[in-house]
């Protein structure tokens, strides 16, 4: 008969060789594994942060792959706005505009179809557009930036900051390491540039800074077109629309919607109906899907 010492608390391999006390032949033989408390404990809380780890990883890599799919609908979209207009775009450039457009609609919360859409109208995907009559790929005005300048007690900069003023900082002031604006020895904001014109010119020479300034000035076209339907203020129109107390119905919105192109680009009758026959063509969305403020619709 083979005999068995009784196992200490420990760990130890799950394979073991036992000698037979009579005729010293040894055996392999398969054993429980044995842990004392504080090992198991000490195992669980290494498994917990491996789980974890994998996690993470998992959800990295999840939304890495969402990431490039939306940039590559994103993609098919520039690839069919500019084939309506008859020309083409290189697969660097292509792809150059749909991370710029995806990387500031994801932050605003507006359809990419939509600005990718607005800058095939404006500028035709072309880079760092300036001419006198706008600049930028959404091609804003001087006047149009004009308001984000007036701080001033009743001037229309406070609507802006309404509206996200995470992002206006962003645009108008300069940042420290942190993205938090830096201030002067009187505790203001020290401001990237000096006028409206700056602003502009700005636009002209970086593309995204014009997408991020073009957004904001198309949200704002958009309360305006709530705030004059409804005879509602401004300020108050802005505030119903961020936080969902406004409700449109989706013939209202598409109304509102189609109001805010014209708006936008006053100058051809024909701006907004060509935009939404684009978005048509390109993304095959309905027209309330491209809601800037994301606002709930009437049952």
């Amino acid at each position: 008969m083979t005999e068995i010492n009784p196992l200490t608390p420990k760990i130890v391999n799950d394979s073991t060789s036992l000698q037979d006390n009579k005729g010293g032949v040894k055996k392999d033989i398969k054993i429980p594994l044995v842990q004392s408390d504080d090992e198991k404990q000490r195992e669980e809380e290494i498994n917990k942060n491996v789980i974890e780890q994998l996690n993470k990883k998992i959800s990295e890599t999840l939304k890495k792959l969402e990431k490039e799919n939306n940039i590559k609908r994103t993609e098919k979209v520039i690839t069919k706005l500019t084939a309506e207009k008859g020309g083409k775009i290189s697969e660097e450039d292509k792809r150059y505009w749909a991370e710029l457009i995806n990387q500031n609609a994801d932050g605003t919360r507006i359809n990419p179809a939509l600005l990718a859409a607005l800058i095939a109208r404006e500028t035709g995907f072309e880079k760092n557009k300036n001419v006198p009559t706008g600049a930028g790929p959404m091609q804003v005005t001087t006047i149009t930036v004009t308001d984000m300048f007036s701080d001033t007690k009743g001037g229309r900069k406070r609507l802006y900051d309404l509206i996200d003023k995470e992002t206006l900082d962003k645009i108008l002031y300069q940042t420290d390491k942190d993205g938090k604006p830096l201030v002067d020895k009187n505790g203001k904001p020290v401001r990237k540039y000096h006028s409206p014109v700056e602003l502009r010119q700005a636009c002209g020479k970086d593309d995204d800074l014009g997408i991020k300034v073009g957004i904001m000035c198309l949200k704002m076209k958009f309360a305006e077109s709530i705030a004059r339907s409804r005879g509602m203020s401004l300020e108050n129109t802005i505030k119903g629309l961020k936080s969902g107390t406004i409700k449109l119905g989706q013939e209202e919105l598409e109304e509102k919607i189609i109001t805010t192109l014209k708006n936008y680009n006053s100058v051809f009758n024909d701006y907004a109906p060509a935009v939404i026959d684009s978005l048509k063509k390109s993304s095959n969305m309905p027209i309330d899907s491209f809601n800037l403020y994301r606002i709930p619709l009437k049952k």
